[in-house]
């Protein structure tokens, strides 16, 4: 009996720490982008600082990875700002 109530537990644990995790990240888009053409970042910045605005001109045709308003870029992750 102490088992089953154990495990209840462990998904309720479980499920309140993924729904935290999914409010905190946004879905990523890669975008195919011409050479020459300028793109923006917004990056994440380190011990609670605001984001940082970053905007390059990309020298070869490639794919980019960008992130909706309101998140910033973590390596290849976006998380709400």
């Amino acid at each position: 009996m102490a088992a089953n109530w154990l495990s209840i537990i462990a998904i309720i644990v479980s499920s309140i720490l993924l729904l935290t995790n999914a409010q905190r990240t946004c879905p990523r888009r890669t975008e195919r982008v011409p050479a020459g053409a300028r793109v923006c970042h917004v990056l994440c910045a380190a011990g609670g600082k605001p984001p940082i605005n970053l905007c390059q001109t990309v020298p070869r045709p490639g794919l980019v990875i960008s992130c909706p308003p309101g998140c910033c870029r973590t390596g290849n992750r976006c998380r709400r700002v």
